[in-house]
């Protein structure tokens, strides 16, 4: 029989929705996700130009009618997530995470959105289980890796 003074109780709380923050994240697919949030500081746009800066930035803005370099917005099946497939645009500019990365800050202003990507947090993608699977292994937090950079090899 354990003794419950061996354990440490979880004083953090149930976990919450992220469902109330803008969430944005980039695949090695180079498509861009944003929550329902996020799409909304896009005004909810179906078309959207994005833009790159030197410094290690992505700029989303909603696209003007009739911009022929703009990227379509679509919404994901069963979800209130939107994509972007940006494939071209993430090799153009050599834009490639090895894994799922979540942008840890999104910048917002009149014009659009900024993304840092020396700011993001790489994360495993979900993986779709079989019933006769067992369940992946999940990292402790010690096994867990720190905040990543795309920048750094």
């Amino acid at each position: 029989m354990e003794n419950w003074n061996d354990f440490e109780e979880f004083t953090q709380g149930a976990s919450s929705s992220r469902s109330n923050v803008p969430r944005i994240s980039l695949n090695n697919r180079g498509d861009i996700t944003l929550n329902h949030l996020a799409h909304g500081l896009l005004k909810n746009s179906e078309k959207v130009v994005l833009a790159f800066s030197k410094k290690g930035l992505i700029g989303i803005r909603p696209a003007n009618e009739g911009e022929k370099h703009a990227f379509d917005v679509k919404s994901l099946a069963n979800s209130t997530s939107h994509i972007i497939r940006a494939k071209g645009f993430c090799a153009f500019y050599n834009i490639i995470p090895p894994k799922t990365a979540l942008f840890e800050e999104i910048t917002s202003d009149e014009i659009g959105i900024i993304l840092d990507l020396n700011k993001v947090k790489i994360i495993a993608p979900r993986q779709r289980q079989k019933k006769s699977e067992t369940p992946p292994k999940v990292e402790t937090p010690l096994e867990q890796k720190p905040s990543s950079s795309f920048w750094e090899s």
